[in-house]
């Protein structure tokens, strides 16, 4: 099921990345906080900068705050990789798939009606 969070709760993130080829320009991590077809929270953090070559890992350990102002309900997460020096969004992919894409679902969280900080 959905994992429940309170307003303002921290939530840990851990990701891996695999470049599938060089990348020699700054990238922020984008995480949509979706409600229905509404983005109704956007955060944005900074990835270690840096040349990569293909092949070379990233891993990505970092906290992320559920929003204070966020209406109770059911939330997906959809992460975004911006390139700051294209001014674009990367296509990006999960795992071995064929395809690319331009988000991934980090999955779904429900915030708590009871919990809401005003």
């Amino acid at each position: 099921g959905d994992g429940i969070v309170e307003a303002g709760e921290m939530l840990s993130l851990r990701l891996w990345w695999l470049a599938q080829a060089p990348t020699h320009g700054e990238y922020d991590l984008v995480v949509h906080w979706v409600q229905g077809r509404a983005v109704a929270h956007r955060q944005v953090l900074a990835l270690p900068g840096g040349p990569r070559q293909a092949g070379d890992p990233l891993q990505v350990m970092t906290l992320l705050e559920t929003p204070p102002h966020l209406a109770p309900g059911k939330y997906n997460l959809r992460l975004l990789l911006y390139d700051r020096g294209a001014g674009a969004f990367a296509r990006v992919r999960i795992g071995p798939l064929p395809w690319f894409t331009s988000s991934l679902s980090l999955g779904s969280i429900r915030v708590d009606p009871g919990t809401i900080a005003f």
